[in-house]
């Protein structure tokens, strides 16, 4: 029987390791938080489902949709039988398309806390501010952050503070239980 650690697991070591790379100088004090997206991996048929949706979540879109572009994120405020109202980035309301659920992913928006010399893992592809490529399950290494509080990483990419799609890099990519 082999077994990985829970997602729990990983984020309890990941904090110990953490801490202990802190003891030894290895991350500087000037640790920020920014906004973390954890993919809830619904289904289509769970997506489609108005009944699931929570004020808070985020919705990202990975494809057009009638009036939304790919990439944008929008924000539930609050769903009823009229469908589920959702806030734009410019705080215009608006009515998530469920029936398009294969075109958009939720998320729980967390925060991460991040400090030089920390390793992340890119949770999600996407691209730095000067468009170069993050690919999913890249680690990198931050180096310190802009004047703007944007994650300046080591081999010189800057990734916006909005980013959202990463995680710790120090803990096991794969969190999860696996009998034999």
């Amino acid at each position: 029987m082999n077994i990985s650690p829970t997602h729990a697991e990983g984020e309890r070591v990941t904090a110990r390791i953490r801490e202990c790379l802190k003891q030894a100088g290895k991350l500087s004090g000037d640790e920020r938080e920014f906004v973390q997206l954890k993919n809830l991996q619904w289904t289509e048929a769970q997506r489609a489902d108005a009944r699931n949706y929570q004020s808070g979540l985020v919705v990202q879109f990975h494809q057009n949709v009638a009036g939304f572009r790919r990439g944008e994120r929008v924000t539930v405020i609050q769903g009823d039988e009229h469908g589920i109202r959702v806030e734009r980035e410019n705080d215009k309301p608006a009515l998530l398309p469920v029936d398009k659920a294969t075109r958009f992913q939720v998320y729980e928006s967390r925060m991460i806390a991040l400090a030089p010399g920390d390793m992340v893992r890119i949770t999600q592809n996407g691209f730095t501010k000067d468009k170069r490529r993050l690919n999913n399950g890249d680690l990198k290494q931050v180096k310190g952050f802009t004047a703007d509080g944007d994650i300046k990483l080591a081999n010189g990419w800057v990734v916006s503070k909005d980013y959202g799609h990463l995680t710790h890099g120090c803990a096991p990519a794969r969190a999860r239980r696996a009998h034999r």
